[in-house]
């Protein structure tokens, strides 16, 4: 992603990201202190709305674009408690237990090996920590036909699961799925809400 596409992406996805970041500041409960990691940041909305409704939090954020990075950096220049970083979710640059909670918000779509980056996830975890994940679901019959033709001509785009897919998945890499919730947003978006604990 260039660094053009990167600054128009908030003007251009704003109602979508709004809409669909509800479910992080509804669901789960942060306390003062935690430590909060986001994997697939993006240009950084969400870290701003974590942060006014939880100011204590501590809070990292990573995404392998470094454009999506500066962006965020940029935008948060006035709230400087978020460690912004360049990262790989299959290959995350921390230590063993290092985070209370995981969040990802429409990210998981672009993992190319979903198993490597759960396994990250679950990694970074401490022992029950929570991970709460949203992404786009192959259980809507426009995001299967949305999910075909990225397959096609998204150049950055992986693939797009149903909900026992993604279950499936998470529980595999040691993450005990404790809630899933189907949704939409608008006509089209449909996506799939996880709450899971590391096992």
């Amino acid at each position: 992603m260039t660094r053009l596409s990167a600054n128009a992406y908030d003007g251009r996805w704003k109602s979508y990201t709004d809409r669909s970041h509800r479910m992080f500041l509804e669901r789960p409960a942060l306390g003062d202190g935690q430590r909060v990691l986001d994997v697939g940041c993006g240009t950084g909305s969400l870290e701003l709305k974590l942060l006014a409704r939880w100011p204590g939090v501590r809070l990292t954020a990573v995404d392998a674009c470094p454009e999506m990075v500066e962006t965020a950096r940029r935008k948060s220049a006035l709230l400087p408690r978020v460690d912004w970083r360049v990262a790989d979710a299959h290959s995350l640059p921390f230590p063993e237990e290092s985070f209370d909670t995981v969040l990802s918000a429409s990210a998981f779509h672009y993992f190319e090996i979903p198993q490597e980056a759960l396994r990250e996830i679950k990694r970074v975890l401490k022992p029950g920590g929570r991970f709460f994940f949203l992404d786009w679901s192959r259980d809507f019959w426009a995001m299967r036909l949305l999910d075909h033709w990225l397959t096609i001509r998204g150049r950055d785009y992986h693939r797009c699961y149903r909900e026992t897919e993604l279950k499936a998945l998470l529980e595999t890499a040691g993450l005990a799925v404790r809630t899933a919730e189907r949704f939409k947003v608008g006509p089209l978006w449909g996506f799939v809400w996880m709450e899971a604990e590391k096992a």
